[in-house]
């Protein structure tokens, strides 16, 4: 899916793999980063193998055996003995700086973003402009109402998901009531 995107996008991909796991490469500017969707597909979202240069990666699992392109339409092309492997940055891939209005190199101040936030009986986390049910604020909670939407000061996420096991230890948990858009739904447990 990452080669489907980058081909979209035009942004230098391959495909690599070693004896037990495949993983892309990423040309941005005159660099390759390592870029592993799989082994980041956690919740919460980590970047452990997000844009990694070759001194972060030193897992057996990451050993480049070979490499192989595709197609637009993700047929592999068999005739790649020519090509080698890129060779990987040295360092992560690190964010430019924007220069202030002055043309001073200091980063411009960020605010500090809401990365979760509680609303009755749930913790739903923040990414971008999606939520999703992280836990329940409390172990002897009998019932709990999922919101779809959760407002924080101004700005208003979409709930898309409960993680996984974000009600584990809730023994007391009888009903989950989740509200999707008029309707609600309800689960006796």
């Amino acid at each position: 899916m990452i080669k489907i995107l980058c081909d979209y996008y035009q942004i230098p991909c391959v495909t690599v793999y070693s004896l037990t796991h495949m993983w892309n490469q990423v040309k941005i500017g005159n660099q390759w980063y390592l870029l592993d969707a799989t082994w980041d597909d956690e919740e919460p979202v980590v970047y452990t193998y997000f844009l990694k240069g070759a001194k972060s990666v030193i897992d057996e699992h990451h050993i480049v055996t070979s490499m192989f392109f595709s197609d637009c339409q993700g047929n592999g092309i068999k005739d790649y003995a020519n090509y080698s492997v890129p060779t990987l940055s040295k360092e992560d891939y690190v964010e430019p700086v924007n220069p202030t209005p002055n043309n001073s190199q200091t980063a411009p101040k960020k605010s500090k973003a809401v990365t979760s936030a509680t609303k009755g009986k749930v913790v739903y986390a923040i990414s971008g402009k999606y939520a999703v049910v992280k836990k329940c604020t409390s172990r002897k909670a009998k019932s709990v109402t999922i919101l779809n939407k959760v407002k924080i000061g101004k700005k208003t996420y979409t709930v898309t998901s409960i993680a996984k096991n974000a009600f584990k230890g809730c023994k007391k948990l009888k009903r989950v009531t989740i509200k999707h858009r008029k309707e609600c739904f309800q689960r006796n447990l």
